[in-house]
C-alpha cells in the first residue's frame, strides 16, 4: 500500500469512527446540555457527521446594467453563481422553525496525531468557511493522543482555529467530555453573538461597541 492509499484508508477509518462511535456520544452527552442552555422556542440544536457546507461562491459574470437589487435575485444566482462545499467531520447547527438552518460550529476530527500539512490544510479550510460564514466557529479535535496533549505544530500552524482539543484515548474520559461540552456551549453562544452583531450592523441598529478582546485559554 502506497502513502496515498494509506492516507485514504486512515481517513475512511476516522470517518467511520466519527459516525459510529463519536456522534452517538455527542448526541447523548452534548445535545441535552446545548438544548438546556441555548435552545429557544424558535430553534433546535443539532449535531451531524459528514454534513456539507459552503466554502466558496464563485461568480462568473455581472451584467453591466444590473443594480444592487437585481444581483441578489434567485434567477441571477442560479445562472451566474457556482457554490462549492466541503464535507465537515462534525457540525453543530441550529435548525429554525421556518425549516432553515444555521451552521454554528465545525469540528474536524483526527486520530492519534495531525501532520504539519494537515494543520495548514485545516487552517486554510477555516479561513474559507469564515469568509462565507463570518460567525462560524472552527476547531480541531484529536483523539487517542499518546502524550495526551496538543503538539507544538498545532499552535505554530493553527492560530486561526477557535479551539483545539486533545483526548488521551479514542473516547473521552469524564473530565475530557465535560470540558468538551463546556467549550462547545461557549462556541455556539459566541457564534450567535457574532451573527447578531453582523445583522445589527447591516441594519444600522447595532449596539455601540468600543472594545473587542480575544482571550487565549490554555489548560
Amino acid at each position: 500500500m502506497n502513502k496515498d492509499d494509506l492516507e485514504v484508508n486512515v481517513k475512511l477509518k476516522e470517518k467511520e469512527w466519527v459516525k459510529e462511535k463519536l456522534l452517538p456520544i455527542l448526541k447523548e452527552k452534548l445535545l441535552p446540555i446545548l438544548i438546556e442552555k441555548i435552545k429557544t422556542k424558535d430553534n433546535d440544536l443539532c449535531v451531524a457527521a459528514s454534513k456539507r457546507i459552503m466554502y466558496a461562491n464563485e461568480i462568473f459574470k455581472y451584467t453591466s446594467s444590473m443594480d444592487q437589487k437585481e444581483i441578489i435575485t434567485e434567477q441571477f444566482c442560479k445562472s451566474n453563481f457556482n457554490l462549492r462545499a466541503y464535507e465537515t467531520d462534525l457540525l453543530i447547527y441550529e435548525k429554525k422553525n421556518d425549516n432553515s438552518w444555521v451552521p454554528r460550529v465545525i469540528i474536524e476530527v483526527k486520530m492519534k496525531s495531525i501532520s504539519t500539512h494537515g494543520c495548514i490544510d485545516y487552517a486554510h479550510k477555516a479561513n474559507q468557511h469564515k469568509i462565507i460564514h463570518p460567525y462560524i466557529r472552527y476547531g480541531v479535535l484529536i483523539s487517542d493522543v499518546k502524550s495526551g496533549f496538543l503538539s507544538g505544530r498545532m499552535f505554530r500552524h493553527g492560530m486561526d482555529f477557535d479551539f483545539l482539543i486533545a483526548w488521551s484515548k479514542r473516547e473521552p474520559d469524564k473530565l475530557e467530555l465535560n470540558k468538551f461540552v463546556e467549550i462547545m456551549v461557549e462556541e455556539v453562544k459566541t457564534s450567535r453573538k457574532l451573527e447578531g452583531i453582523l445583522l445589527e450592523y447591516n441594519k444600522k441598529k447595532h449596539e455601540k461597541i468600543k472594545y473587542m478582546h480575544r482571550k487565549l485559554i490554555l489548560e
